[in-house]
């Protein structure tokens, strides 16, 4: 197993920089990270989402995977993986998924668009917290997405709208149908251009309450990268470092500040 020296190191600056909401003075801020970025109570969904996800978390068969994301540039690279493996590699970890759960269900998006789908844990915490408005997601790898499609299917998601292809295609197109995004999750290609590439093409159709969650913002130092500039972008107001993701708002009304907080 490769071990990333990188993650381990941002891990240590992180757990130093990190505050609590004492160190708060945003009320904005104050009442997200209290009220639902901290919250610990039962959401009777999680025990749903934990059924549906145990059919890809426990499945041993493999599937060649072929990653197209953003315009290849380095040639396709095949392999065969366990579905299980490239759960436990890819997808969002439960104490992240019922926080991207939680953040969906407080700012009741009506557009959402999630740019990685893989074998589609993240879309069901988001499908199941808004499931009477339509999840935009974008997958690269068809193999990924025939896994992520059997699940939404077997459970009738179907307010689940699954776009396959190059992310240069298939989001260009799907942003030209649309009027606005209200919350965007960006997990899909971990390099700092493409990062940066995405928010650019998603602020298109941001407004001032539009909220971008950004995933492994500490993967690499080219992420971090990507994470700083995105942050100290002049449309920013606040930004949000929760370690594996980060939380970007636009809204004029909030002072332009950076937090780190503990989670």
């Amino acid at each position: 197993m490769t071990i990333n020296y990188y993650k381990i190191l941002s891990y240590l600056r992180y757990l130093l920089d990190a505050k609590g909401s004492n160190s708060i003075h945003s009320p904005f801020v104050f009442n997200l990270y209290t009220k639902v970025i901290k919250d610990k109570s039962f959401h009777s969904d999680y025990i749903l989402i934990e059924k549906i996800l145990k059919r890809v978390i426990k499945n041993d068969n493999q599937i060649e995977i072929t990653d197209f994301g953003v315009d290849n540039e380095i040639g396709y690279e095949h392999r065969l993986e366990k579905i299980s493996d490239l759960y436990k590699k890819s997808s969002i970890t439960p104490k992240y998924g019922k926080l991207l759960y939680r953040l969906t269900k407080h700012f009741n998006p009506k557009c959402i668009f999630e740019i990685g789908t893989s074998v589609g844990a993240s879309t069901i915490y988001l499908a199941t917290a808004r499931n009477y408005e339509v999840i935009h997601t974008f997958e690269g790898c068809s193999a990924k997405s025939s896994i992520a499609k059997m699940l939404f299917d077997k459970y009738d998601y179907e307010n689940i709208n699954l776009n396959i292809g190059q992310f240069s295609k298939t989001v260009t197109e799907k942003l030209q149908d649309i009027d606005e995004i209200d919350f965007a999750f960006i997990d899909g290609y971990h390099k700092k251009d493409a990062t940066i590439d995405f928010f650019e093409q998603l602020y298109t159709k941001a407004h001032k309450n539009s909220v971008f969650v950004f995933d492994d913002i500490h993967w690499s130092k080219g992420m971090e990268e990507a994470w700083k500039i995105i942050c100290n972008d002049k449309r920013v107001t606040v930004s949000i470092d929760l370690y594996r993701i980060g939380l970007i708002f636009f809204n004029p009304d909030y002072s332009k500040e950076h937090f780190v907080l503990k989670f």
